[in-house]
């Protein structure tokens, strides 16, 4: 299990800020902003440099997202000099994802900012993770402020996409689709919606019969499931009667019951493959693909 951080500030909530802190070092606190209490666990910044509340996008180091499952979080530099950022989490197994395009390193993670320049930052590996954040600002080689704060960051369900392991079973001319989902993370999850990106097989418009999509326990789709072939990035979103939790380590074994075409025929799917979305408890989303024959897309 992930190794959970003390709470903080007389346990007032794991969101409160934490209080500030800032200590002059000769030659570089002169003209040292006062911090309000919101701001960072402590900070030394040269001439020129503004702090504001760290939780503010305006602020000199600027993070949204950290609380909002929706979005991934991103990180700007709002000073005039770059930044060094270093993120290390309390807890164990965590992995960094910069840039958010699926390609996760093992903690701690370190980048560059520009000045003005974001980024984007997501992670995995528990429900939350408390990351010690820390922030060198230079100007020419030079050395003009640091900032150090500890925040957490709220990890949406559907970053655990990157470890459910989709893969085919069986398809054939009764326009069947027999896959299964393996979690292999650490994080229980809960499926509530899915959506059909896009199938390799041209003809395949729809999913509907009796079923429409079978789960442990019976069907959890009552409406006809349409394929979005159209734009491969988006998708439809159908409900499911009931949640399907898929919990850290478990695999479960799922059926779509019938691809149609637009003639409301079964479409003929061996050998085809696809690309779906699925829908977390948290109102996130993520992408599987299920391949029979590679997944040339």
């Amino acid at each position: 299990m992930p190794r959970r951080h003390p709470r903080r500030n007389g346990g007032t909530g794991r969101r409160n800020l934490l209080a500030a802190v800032a200590t002059g070092v000769a030659g570089i606190g002169i003209g040292l902003n006062v911090l309000k209490p919101e701001a960072y666990t402590s900070a030394v910044l040269g001439r020129g440099a503004n702090a504001a509340v760290t939780d503010d996008p305006n602020a000199v180091l600027g993070m949204e997202g950290l609380t909002d499952t929706s979005v991934t979080p991103t990180f700007t530099n709002r000073s005039s000099a770059t930044m060094d950022v270093t993120l290390d989490a309390v807890e164990t197994g965590i992995e960094w994802d910069l840039g958010d395009d699926g390609t996760y390193v093992t903690d701690p993670v370190t980048f560059t900012l520009g000045s003005g320049s974001s980024t984007e930052l997501a992670v995995k590996g528990a429900d939350e993770v408390t990351a010690d954040i820390t922030a060198v600002r230079s100007a020419n080689g030079t050395t003009t402020g640091r900032i150090e704060l500890q925040r957490v960051i709220d990890v949406p369900q559907s970053n655990v996409v990157q470890e459910i392991a989709g893969s085919a079973k069986a398809a054939g001319n009764s326009g069947k689709y027999e896959f299964e989902l393996e979690n292999t993370g650490n994080v229980d999850v809960s499926l509530v919606g899915v959506g059909v990106n896009e199938t390799t097989n041209p003809n395949a418009t729809q999913v509907d019969g009796g079923g429409i999509l079978i789960a442990p326990g019976g069907s959890v789709v009552s409406n006809e499931i349409p394929v979005d072939s159209s734009d491969p990035s988006s998708d439809t979103r159908v409900d499911f009667d009931q949640s399907v939790p898929l919990n850290a380590g478990q695999t479960k074994s799922f059926e779509f019951d019938r691809f149609r075409d637009s003639s409301g025929k079964n479409a003929e799917m061996k050998g085809a493959d696809l690309r779906v979305t699925f829908y977390f408890t948290d109102g996130s989303s993520g992408v599987v693909e299920l391949c029979l024959a590679g997944c040339s897309f």
